[in-house]
């Protein structure tokens, strides 16, 4: 064993984050060799150093010509030096560019969706190239952009063919990366060229006992491509549409990683996990891709970087790369003089290679440019990347395909922010997009060892691998860069599935006795299907719980006599359903899932149709509120199976129990606040959506929209308002920004967060998923003096009856009776809740012992929420009162006044509609 090393030998100048794609042929760069170089920290070795020189006849730089005009540029991450190049730009153009930046947490769809449609939105977006089937179905991109003066041949041939989809050229390569191996370059005395030669080195290096391991490697799709394609049979070919996952080539490459490379490796696979061991000094090796070079640079470890070993037998590693594109949007076909501007940025900074360089050095990226990628203006660093890019497989563009990337295994759902409060909208596409047309059957998806779930079984020796890698051919791929976790430690499935069955009316129940929440003479069970048999069509926007989706309606189909088929849209929910009504093509929807709160526009739109008295299910079985949020104006709109809202959250080292009252709650954040060494009692992000629940605890509402009566100056409403900023302000940070806030909690510098299920489960491009950074417990929020209890708003999830219901009623049937079932189903809802985080709204799993700890804290306090109202009204309220909260939070004047002028302006607004 190697001793113990001194980690503190210092990183060198220099060091940048990022990759450069390299053509797949052999002209491109010549080999001469290893030859360390010291351009990265402690030098990076890569193999290939001398470029073949850039031929002068292709072209340099696209110089624009035209002036005047401006244009919009969308991209995902505001630290990007987006600004400089936009800048540059306008100064020798004359032209206008808004170069805007958007969290990695909020995806394209969820801005474009909303923008695009009313003419608006960005002309550029900078996005991997792998979205594009995607866009293309929702109409984001532009149809033909005329007049591309770029040459082919500057750029590298594998991004120019990323660059172009269903015929046509859809965007301009700048970036890409892939993955490769770092090695602690203290332990490594020259980098392995075999996986034999690196077996030697971890096998010396390896003591788990002293935390030390001979190699971190994430175990996920993204990072085990590079040895499962090694044998040149891809995971999936997306071109030819094959898949590869049962070939002989996949098994040798996916059998090398388990067992010679899993002895090795720490028993979390999580690539958080995973890469913490290498910056700790702890594992000889890593893979991983450029996204891990920012934190190495700041750590102690002289690392290096170099191309993955090969394989016996001499099979190289061709690991999957991601392109990222300036991709042409809608609304250039619609501005065509603003188009103009847009296209000469994209052409010129495409084609610059002083500003691909410095974004490659500065945010991450590598250039494909066809001088830069191998040549020497590029860090070692980035010249070691590229090298193992020579061998990378193109992520597929197909719409079966999902995003693959650098990402660590935690899931990640999109937001937006409506009228100043973040709420939960539909996530965007992240496995397969199968318009129906193209299903002669129903999809299946991956079989498990492609779930994150499936690899720690893998990890732990639990089951023979060769057999589960053959169980199932599959019509698609669903492939999971990023695969999710259990959200809460249990990854167990539930029992029977479908489960007993129990007529209508029947009087047993045994939920009842245990919890006390259901009504002694409720029925129990999923309800069982009386209609007609017939085929249903369900329309949803869940592309990452598609799986999840399609094992349930295979349990139904299985139950009864019915037939569901599915169909999952990256967006533009509302669109696809106004397009449906009147259609007799038997393709219209008759379920879609919708939140409640847009219950009003799909009733005055008729695209949610009334089933009252043709809906006939145990409502007993669920919450009150649920079951009230799926009606409307006296009609039944869906069936609720769901739910979410904000809840206490603590940090199971800081707090033994969580508070029930604000005495004991008062007590917690006083003994952990200490602000002048970065400790706060409380992490609160203030919006009028997270102060609802203490507004509302004296029996307030903040709008009514049943009666149309705002109640946002009523002395109810200001003094649970008054709880939150003379009780709990003091506790927090002084940023009432949701960033701030979770930031806190997450890094374990506060004991309390108050947040819903996203603050739990989503990741973040400047923090990954709290619930996996520390041990997260959920509790509803604490009592209030004089009989307060905070009631905060809630989403309820419906499974809404939609057009197909009046113009295909040989599926109404089923589509009642599926939504039915799924609302009853106890199994489905558990199995809901363990893999998905779905909330459900079902008594009888509330305090039964099933649920997973955090899914029950947020259970319990949904039953007590007030769903949002449905009255469109409430869009006015969101904005002025949000503003109000945040001002008061400031100091900018008081409560009482603030909200005066928020009435003011939300009355303003009603009369102007």
């Amino acid at each position: 064993m190697h001793e113990r090393i001194d980690r503190r030998t210092a990183l060198r100048t220099g060091a940048v984050a990022g990759v450069a794609l390299l053509a797949g042929c052999d002209e491109a760069v010549t080999s001469t060799g290893e030859s360390p170089t010291a351009d990265g920290p402690g030098g990076t070795t890569a193999r290939t150093e001398t470029p073949v020189p850039f031929e002068q006849s292709c072209g340099g730089v696209v110089e624009p010509t035209e002036s005047g005009e401006s244009a919009e540029l969308l991209h995902s991450n505001p630290s990007d030096p987006w600004e400089g190049p936009a800048s540059t730009f306008e100064d020798i153009s004359g032209h206008s560019l808004i170069a805007e930046g958007y969290p990695q947490a909020v995806a394209p769809p969820a801005i474009l969706q909303t923008r695009l449609p009313d003419g608006e939105g960005p002309h550029l977006l900078a996005w991997s190239h792998d979205q594009a089937g995607r866009y293309d179905d929702a109409g984001f991109l532009a149809d033909r952009v005329s007049g591309i003066r770029v040459d082919q041949c500057q750029y590298i041939e594998s991004a120019w063919e990323a660059a172009h989809y269903d015929g046509r050229l859809v965007g301009l390569p700048y970036a890409g990366d892939t993955v490769a191996l770092y090695y602690h370059r203290d332990v490594v005395e020259s980098p392995p060229e075999t996986v034999d030669e690196m077996v030697v080195t971890m096998d010396e290096y390896h003591n788990p006992e002293e935390g030390q391991y001979g190699l971190a490697y994430p175990i996920n799709p993204y990072y085990v491509s590079a040895f499962a394609q090694a044998g040149g049979t891809p995971i999936y070919d997306g071109d030819a549409d094959e898949l590869g996952i049962t070939s002989d080539d996949v098994q040798r490459g996916l059998e090398l990683v388990f067992d010679r490379l899993r002895p090795y490796i720490p028993d979390d696979p999580n690539r958080d996990a995973q890469r913490d061991v290498f910056t700790d000094g702890d594992a000889a090796f890593f893979v991983g891709g450029p996204g891990s070079l920012a934190e190495l640079r700041e750590s102690d470890v002289n690392y290096g970087v170099t191309t993955l070993p090969s394989l016996p037998g001499g099979d190289t590693p061709r690991p999957y790369m991601g392109v990222k594109l300036l991709y042409f949007m809608t609304k250039m076909d619609k501005a065509p003089e603003e188009a103009v501007a847009a296209r000469e940025f994209a052409e010129w900074f495409t084609t610059n290679r002083e500003w691909l360089v410095t974004k490659a050095e500065a945010a991450g990226h590598g250039p494909v440019h066809a001088e830069l990628a191998g040549g020497d203006r590029l860090s070692a660093d980035l010249r070691a990347f590229a090298e193992q890019l020579r061998d990378a497989i193109r992520c597929p563009r197909t719409r079966r395909w999902t995003r693959c990337g650098d990402r660590s295994a935690t899931p990640s759902s999109t937001r937006s922010t409506v009228r100043g409060v973040s709420k939960r909208t539909s996530r965007p596409p992240r496995r397969r997009f199968v318009p129906r047309g193209q299903r002669p059957e129903r999809v299946r998806s991956l079989p498990n060892f492609l779930r994150f779930d499936f690899v720690r079984r893998y990890m732990d020796d639990r089951i023979d691998r060769r057999r589960l890698l053959r169980v199932g051919t599959v019509a698609g791929v669903g492939l999971l860069a990023g695969c999710s976790g259990d959200g809460n430690g249990d990854g167990s499935t539930t029992g029977s599935g479908a489960g007993e069955t129990t007529s209508r009316g029947a009087a047993t129940t045994t939920t009842a006795a245990d919890t006390g929440l259901v009504p002694a003479d409720c029925p129990e069970g999923p309800v069982e299907a009386d209609e007609e048999a017939g085929t249903a069509n369900f329309l949803h926007l869940r592309y990452e719980e598609h799986e999840v989706i399609e094992g349930a309606i295979e349990r139904f189909e299985t139950a009864t006599d019915h037939s569901v088929e599915t169909e999952a849209i990256p967006m533009h929910l509302a669109p696809k359903l106004e397009a449906s009504k009147g259609d007799a093509d038997g393709d219209t929807p008759h379920v879609f899932e919708s939140v409640h709160d847009l219950d009003e526009r799909f009733f005055d739109s008729e695209i949610v149709i009334d089933q009252s008295g043709a809906v006939d299910y145990p409502t007993c079985q669920l919450f009150d509120t649920a079951v009230e949020a799926a009606q409307y104006r006296d009609a039944v709109v869906g069936v609720p199976f769901a739910g979410e809202s904000v809840a206490l959250l603590y940090n199971r080292e800081m707090v033994d129990s969580p508070p029930e009252t604000l005495e004991e709650m008062r007590a917690i954040m006083a003994e952990h606040h200490d602000p002048d060494n970065g400790q706060y009692g409380l992490t609160y992000p203030i919006t009028t959506y997270s102060v609802s629940g203490f507004a509302q605890a004296y029996g307030g509402e903040i709008y009514d929209g049943e009666a149309d009566e705002l109640g946002i100056t009523s002395d109810a409403v200001q003094r649970g308002l008054a709880v939150v900023f003379d009780e709990l302000a003091p506790y927090m940070p002084d940023d009432p920004d949701r960033r701030p806030q979770i930031e806190a909690f997450g890094s374990g510098d506060a004991p309390l967060l108050i947040g819903g299920p996203w603050d739990v489960w989503e990741s973040y491009s400047w923090i990954s998923s709290v619930g996996e950074s520390i041990d997260v417990g959920v509790a509803p929020l604490p009592s209030l003096p004089d009989g307060g209890e905070p009631r905060p708003y809630a989403g309820i999830k419906l499974k809404c009856f939609g057009p197909g219901m009046e113009t295909d009623p040989d599926g109404a049937g089923a589509a009642r009776d599926y939504a039915e079932w799924v609302a009853t189903n106890e199994d489905i809802l558990l199995e809901n809740a363990r893999e998905v985080q779905l909330i459900p709204v079902h008594r009888g799993l509330l305090d039964s012992g099933r649920l997973p700890d955090r899914v029950e804290g947020f259970a319990e306090q949904l039953r007590s929420a007030y769903p949002m109202p449905q009255n469109p009204k409430m869009d006015a309220v969101w904005g002025p009162l949000g503003d109000a909260v945040w001002q008061t939070f400031d100091g900018d004047g008081d409560l009482e006044a603030n909200l005066a002028t928020a009435e003011s302006e939300i009355r303003a607004e009603w009369a102007e509609d």
